[in-house]
C-alpha cells in the first residue's frame, strides 16, 4: 500500500517516510536494466542493448530490484516535495528502511527546509546601528606616511661597488638549511632587501651589512617565536649567502617639485589634499562596511531563526575552504597555521560553528526583508551585475557552467545592496 508520512522536526527538518508498493517497484525492472544494462559489458552485445532476461542471468533480479527502488525514490521524492510545496534549502539524506523482492519498498528522506523566520525590528536595529556611526578624521601623520610611500615609489636605485651598509637595497642569493637538509622553499635567487628594513627573519640584515658584491657567507639563525612557518620556531636555520649586487637608495625631496611630477598637482598642498581625501574616502568606505556588517549580525542574532545543522555544516567547511585558499594565496601552510595555534582541524571547526550558524542565517534575512519590503530585482540587473562581475574577477567565470548558481549569487548581493540603501546603511 502506498502512503507518505511527513513529519516537521526541530531546526528546520522535514522528515519524509514514503511506502512504494512492490508492484509499482516491478512494473520499473525494464527501465532499471535498461540503465544498468548501458554501463554492463556482456559478450555478444552492445552497451545498453543487453535484453533484461540476459542481465537477470548474469548479475541477479535483486541487482535490477535495487536500481528499480533507486529511480522510483527519485520520483516519489520529486512529486512529493513538489506536491507538499517544501522549500529544500539542503542536501537531504535518504535511508532505506525495507528494500526486498515480495514486500513493498519503504525509505527514508531527511531534508533541511527554509526556515520559518521571525524577524527582529530591522529598521529600529539599523537606526540603533547609525546612531554609533564613526565620522571619518584624517591624521596628519597619516598623510605623511602617504607622502612617505609616494616618496619611497619615485626612489632610484645607484648601484655601488663598496661594502652593503643599513639602507642600502641588496640583492642576495641564499639557501636555508636544517642538519643539512634543504629547506622547502628554502632558495631564492636575486632576492632584494632593503638592508635594516626586511622581514625576512631577524638578524640576516645584520649579517649581510658590510659584504661586498660577490662575496659569500655562512652564518645561522634561530627562527623567532612568531615565524610565518610554525613548524620551524625556535629552531637553528643554517643560511648560505651570497651578495650579487649593491644600490643606493636615493629619494627626492618631498617639494612643490615632487608634487608637480605626480600629476596636475600645483603645489605640494594640493596634493596633501589630493590624499586626505582619498584616505579619506577609505575610512568612509571602511565605516560603511563596518555598520553594515555590524546590522546583519545584531539582526540575525536578534531574530528567531532554526538553522538545520546540515546547512551549518556545510558552511563550516566553505570557511575551511575559505581560510586554506587564502593562506595558500600568501604562500602560507595551512597546517602551520593549526600549529601556531594550537588545535587540530576538528577543534578549528567546533570553533567555527557560531560562526557559520551566524553567516547562514545572515544569508537569509535579507531575502526576507526584501519580501516584506516589495523589493524586486529584474532580469536587466541580473544581466548586468552577473556581466560585471565575470569581467571583472576571473574566479566567476567557473559560474558560466552554471548559470542557476550565478543567478542566485547576483539576486542575493542585489537584494542585499537595496536593502541596505533603503535602510540608509
Amino acid at each position: 500500500m502506498e502512503g507518505i508520512i511527513l513529519k516537521k522536526l526541530p531546526k528546520s527538518l522535514v522528515e519524509l517516510e514514503i511506502t512504494v508498493p512492490e508492484a509499482e517497484v516491478l512494473a520499473t525492472m525494464n527501465s532499471a536494466a535498461n540503465k544498468i544494462s548501458a554501463d554492463v559489458g556482456i559478450k555478444g552485445f552492445r552497451k545498453g542493448t543487453v535484453p533484461a532476461n540476459i542481465l537477470e542471468q548474469h548479475i541477479g533480479k535483486e541487482k535490477i530490484f535495487e536500481e528499480a527502488c533507486y529511480l522510483i525514490a527519485d520520483k516519489k521524492f520529486a512529486k512529493t516535495v513538489e506536491s507538499e510545496k517544501i522549500k529544500i534549502i539542503g542536501r537531504p539524506k535518504m535511508e532505506i528502511l525495507k528494500m526486498a523482492i515480495g514486500n513493498p519498498f519503504v525509505f527514508k528522506i531527511l531534508v533541511p527546509v527554509y526556515p520559518d523566520i521571525e524577524l527582529a525590528d530591522y529598521k529600529a536595529i539599523a537606526e540603533k546601528v547609525l546612531g554609533g556611526k564613526k565620522e571619518a578624521e584624517v591624521k596628519e601623520e597619516e598623510t605623511q606616511e602617504s607622502l612617505k610611500w609616494l616618496q619611497k615609489s619615485r626612489r632610484k636605485e645607484v648601484l655601488v661597488t663598496r661594502q652593503a651598509k643599513k639602507g642600502d637595497l641588496a640583492e642576495v642569493d641564499f639557501e636555508a638549511r636544517i642538519g643539512g637538509v634543504k629547506l622547502e622553499g628554502g632558495e631564492s635567487r636575486n632576492h632584494p632587501l632593503v638592508l635594516g628594513e626586511s622581514k625576512f627573519i631577524s638578524g640576516f640584515d645584520e649579517q649581510i651589512e658590510n659584504m661586498s658584491a660577490g662575496e659569500s657567507k655562512d652564518f645561522s639563525l634561530i627562527a623567532p617565536a612568531d615565524f610565518a612557518q610554525a613548524s620551524l620556531r625556535g629552531k637553528k636555520i643554517d643560511f648560505q649567502a651570497t651578495l650579487k649586487a649593491v644600490y643606493e637608495l636615493a629619494f627626492p625631496e618631498i617639494d612643490d617639485q615632487f608634487a608637480a611630477s605626480l600629476g596636475s598637482f600645483k603645489d605640494l598642498n594640493a596634493l596633501k589634499e589630493n590624499i586626505k581625501a582619498g584616505i579619506k574616502m577609505e575610512k568612509e568606505a571602511a565605516e560603511k562596511d563596518r555598520l553594515r556588517q555590524l546590522f546583519a549580525k545584531r539582526l540575525a542574532e536578534e531574530s528567531k531563526i532554526e538553522v538545520a545543522d546540515a546547512l551549518v555544516d556545510e558552511e563550516i567547511e566553505n570557511m575551511t575552504h575559505e581560510m586554506k585558499h587564502n593562506f595558500e594565496e600568501q604562500g602560507l601552510n595551512f597546517d602551520d597555521y593549526l600549529l601556531s595555534i594550537k588545535k587540530s582541524g576538528d577543534e578549528l571547526k567546533k570553533d567555527l560553528r557560531k560562526p557559520a550558524e551566524l553567516r547562514v542565517k545572515t544569508s537569509m534575512i535579507f531575502p526576507e526583508i526584501s519580501k516584506r519590503e516589495k523589493i524586486s530585482v529584474s532580469d536587466e540587473e541580473l544581466e548586468k551585475k552577473a556581466n560585471e562581475l565575470i569581467a571583472s574577477n576571473s574566479e566567476f567565470e567557473k559560474f558560466k557552467a552554471d548559470p542557476g548558481l550565478l543567478k542566485r549569487y547576483v539576486y542575493s548581493m542585489i537584494v542585499k545592496e537595496k536593502v541596505f540603501e533603503m535602510l540608509s546603511l
